[in-house]
């Protein structure tokens, strides 16, 4: 049994279509791997497509992997900062929502 338990943190603002493929690629990929994965959004900026597909994903498709927390402080660092506090693994992945992290 792996011992590992990772996270792995997807900020997101304005993806949908990325935000989707992003996530397959991860349970395609490494679902074995993965313990939780950590989409954090912005109250005020992260736009109500992006918010329909979080609560899709989260709620429907992977209820028991995905969570949605709120960045309480503004920027890419807020949620990245958010991010981390709220992750339980011993390992954390830090990913794009674009497609722009391999």
């Amino acid at each position: 049994m792996n011992k590992f338990k990772v996270s792995v943190i997807l900020p997101v603002i304005n993806e949908t279509f990325s935000l989707q493929k992003t996530v397959e690629i991860i349970i395609e990929n490494s679902k074995e791997d993965i313990s939780e994965i950590i989409i954090v959004a912005s109250k005020e900026k992260t736009i109500d497509d992006s918010f329909r597909l979080i609560n899709h994903l989260e709620n429907i498709k992977y209820p028991n992997l995905i969570k949605t927390h709120y960045q309480t402080l503004p920027f890419i660092g807020g949620a990245i900062q958010k991010g981390f506090e709220v992750s339980k693994g011993t390992h954390i992945i830090m990913m794009a929502s674009d497609l722009e992290t391999d």
